[in-house]
């Protein structure tokens, strides 16, 4: 199962930033080629349960919250029918270049999956424990509080955690967290460890199959 990672949407050159056409290319791609976009909710069903799944599912996952999703992803994403999880820095919402909670609200209603990514996206193998538990425990309970729902899934800040960290996120009650490292999820992985397909500046339709199958490979997919 690839789980794509994005995080910023626009024309700064810089690596982390996939340009508007190139975001539109990819869902186009996917669309074109048959993927079925899924939530992590439903891939952790499938990996505990084995609900079943369309044939070619994929995530796509948004890290950060910046505003650029709400404006340029969300709308893109409900055109076709897509849907995203998004990873949410919580003392950030409602600061300039964020999504606001009520924009979160929105499409979170939409049906677009919310995740934490901590309170303020430090290094959690560097924090004190009563930090790392603001940050991981409290992130989730900033978001269950103003949105109303449950919040599931974990982000880790820069892709970085020890089993210090991975005991805290487990304590919080999430379900499940998502990392850098590279790969498929599949049902062998420790739901608290699943690997993604990081998606950079200038990724064309080609090279994004490229990666999802690199992937699928790492993961004997």
């Amino acid at each position: 199962m690839p789980i794509l990672m994005y995080h910023e949407l626009g024309e700064v050159p810089h690596r982390l930033y996939v340009g508007l056409s190139e975001w539109e290319a990819h869902l186009d791609f996917l669309a074109r080629e048959g993927y079925t976009t899924i939530t992590l909710a439903q891939l952790y069903r499938h990996m505990t349960s084995g609900e079943p799944l369309p044939e070619k599912p994929v995530v796509i996952t948004f890290d950060d919250s910046y505003a650029s999703f709400y404006e340029h992803a969300f709308p893109r994403l409900r055109e076709r029918g897509f849907v995203a999880t998004l990873f949410v820095i919580t003392d950030l919402v409602n600061h300039p270049r964020h999504v606001t909670w009520e924009q979160l609200r929105e499409m979170a209603a939409a049906g677009i999956e919310i995740g934490a990514h901590s309170a303020t996206h430090p290094n959690l193998r560097e924090v004190d424990a009563g930090r790392l538990e603001q940050e991981v425990a409290g992130s989730r309970r900033a978001l269950e509080e103003q949105l109303g729902m449950p919040i599931l899934f974990f982000s880790y800040p820069g892709g970085s955690y020890d089993e210090k960290v991975l005991a805290a996120v487990k304590a919080a009650g999430y379900l499940g967290a998502v990392t850098v490292a590279s790969g498929a999820a599949t049902p062998e992985d420790d739901p608290f460890q699943w690997p993604r397909v990081t998606v950079y500046r200038g990724t064309t339709p080609e090279k994004l199959q490229a990666l999802i199958d690199a992937a699928l490979a790492r993961s004997g997919g």
